[in-house]
């Protein structure tokens, strides 16, 4: 069978109406294209807030539970400035939020260490893979090679 043969095979969605099946496939990548999670953008480890259960990502990769729990809280405030962050280390809160920036203490810390997380999209649809340089972690894409020569079949990243 090829390509186009498939494209011409039918299929009927909940309401009745008709979408080729690559019409189906594209729309089900267009669902499932762009997904978020949960990194550490500063240099350190990466930590977990203690109100996280992990018990409860109903079989989600820990990533995007986290970051669907860090989206789920309200936000503290609209800018995290300095004077914020200040503020936020010695007053009796456990996190501060703007967007998708979430800062969190462990309840009776201490020391008071400061962690960090942010919650960025990954499109699914590209190979990707999480960048760590000492502890600072971004998102990386996978590009696929070029032909540099096709006589030799030699191609560059």
């Amino acid at each position: 069978m090829e390509d186009n043969d498939f494209i011409l095979e039918r299929i009927k969605n909940d309401n009745g109406k008709r979408y080729t099946s690559q019409d189906a496939i594209e729309r089900r990548n267009a669902r499932k294209k762009l997904v978020k999670i949960a990194i550490n953008p500063k240099h350190g480890s990466f930590a977990i807030p203690k109100y996280f259960s992990k018990e409860d990502n109903n079989g989600k990769d820990l990533r995007v539970a986290l970051a669907e729990y860090i989206e789920s809280l309200e936000d503290t405030h609209r800018d995290i400035n300095q004077d914020v962050y200040d503020n936020f280390v010695n007053d009796h809160n456990w996190y501060i939020k703007c967007g998708k920036l979430f800062f969190f203490k462990e309840p009776n810390d201490l020391v008071k260490i400061i962690h960090r997380l942010e919650v960025v999209e990954v499109d699914t649809r590209r190979k990707w893979k999480i960048d760590n340089y000492d502890g600072a972690e971004s998102i990386g894409y996978f590009e696929e090679p070029k032909l540099v020569n096709a006589d030799l079949n030699m191609y560059e990243w």
